[in-house]
């Protein structure tokens, strides 16, 4: 298994697909002070975050867009597709100034463009981010993949959705939660 680990001091343009890589991802601190090199006069970058909820990198974003959990997906399809990915529901998200203003920055970044997708995200969406990072030139430039350094990996979102399904059927006889609050952090649409 591969972990992908960000470059945003190289970065000019950053598409942040419910990726909160300011303050919650694993290596936030350091994405955090690369970010902040970068937004300095005469260097700086552009931000575009694409959530369902508010977060840090929402706040510092250039330009963000509120969606529906669900509706990440939709857009990233459409974003890829207008980059000449061929990808199946690809022109279903629809035109409009953000989507214009993103895809336009994004080819004319090109190595020097990165797509993050969030944790909570389907397997869809960070396979589809992957693949625009590759077609931009981006590996190898903003983005790095490493071994993986998680003991046993898994996707965090199927863990968590397996845990909900668990207690919907009524399978779990105790729960216990350290260091977090699922109620706070889970999105909305997965029903915790």
């Amino acid at each position: 298994t591969l972990d992908a680990v960000y470059e945003i001091e190289r970065a000019s343009v950053i598409l942040s697909l419910d990726a909160d890589f300011l303050s919650t991802m694993p290596g936030h601190l350091v994405y955090a002070r690369q970010f902040a090199k970068r937004r300095e006069p005469g260097n700086m970058n552009r931000l575009y975050v694409v959530e369902p909820s508010p977060s840090n990198a929402g706040a510092c974003a250039d330009h963000r867009l509120a969606l529906a959990d669900g509706d990440v997906e939709l857009f990233v399809r459409e974003i890829a597709f207008r980059l000449g990915i061929p990808v199946e529901g690809g022109n279903a998200f629809g035109s409009d100034d953000f989507v214009d203003a993103l895809v336009e920055d994004l080819r004319d970044a090109g190595s020097s463009a990165l797509v993050i997708a969030g944790a909570n995200q389907s397997q869809v969406v960070h396979a589809l981010a992957h693949e625009i990072n590759a077609r931009l030139g981006s590996l190898g430039t903003t983005v790095r993949m490493i071994e993986s350094v998680e003991p046993e990996p898994m996707i965090q979102a199927d863990s968590i959705r397996d845990l909900i399904d668990d207690l919907e059927a009524n399978d779990v006889d105790s729960l216990l939660m350290l260091g977090g609050n699922p109620v706070h952090t889970v999105p909305a649409g997965l029903r915790f």
